[in-house]
């Protein structure tokens, strides 16, 4: 049962650190707000040297200069952002899977030896081990990524609209057929 799965993992070990887990996920969102806004710098700098380019008066290299500066600070602060949801988001797994064994444990120890007469010693030094990596890694990778992933697509679909709000519809209509 996936759903009862989650609440258990929720209520007894992820709530506990819900504080944390809010940072984690506001340092994602803003480290995906940086890296979509990005392109549309990008585009302004293209607009200067095209409209310097047209006018024939030559590119503005000091608009130009520090739009790109306000690029690289957008690019520095959204790999900043990344790097800290990514560490904290991996202290916090460890945390969570360090108490997930010493829960194991604690359960192993009061089991009674027929316990083990009747199950494979493989089998239960899997799930102790490669159950609460793979449960460990499943949470680093996957959090932050639905968290990332949905905030790209709403922040893409907003820079879609602030761009051209009938291409984003003609961009929608056709990924709907």
């Amino acid at each position: 049962n996936a759903k009862l799965t989650l609440a258990t993992l929720w209520v007894s070990y992820m709530q506990p650190h819900k504080v944390r887990l809010s940072i984690v996920i506001i340092l994602a969102i803003l480290s995906t707000v940086f890296m979509v806004l990005s392109p549309h710098v990008l585009g302004m700098m293209t607009d200067v040297v095209v409209d310097g380019l047209m006018s024939g008066q030559g590119i503005d290299y000091a608009k130009l200069g520090l739009i790109g500066l306000w690029l690289a600070g957008l690019y520095g602060a959204g790999a900043a952002f990344a790097y800290l949801q990514s560490f904290l988001m991996t202290t916090l797994t460890q945390r969570i899977v360090g108490q997930m064994r010493r829960h194991l444990s604690e359960k192993i120890n009061q089991l009674p030896l027929r316990y083990f007469d009747k199950h494979q010693h493989g089998e239960v030094i899997s799930r102790v081990t490669n159950d609460v990596d793979t449960i460990g890694q499943s949470l680093n990778q996957s959090a932050t990524q639905l968290i990332t992933a949905i905030v790209t697509v709403i922040g893409i679909l907003i820079m879609m609209l602030i761009t051209s709000w009938q291409w984003t519809l003609l961009a929608l209509a056709v990924l709907v057929v």
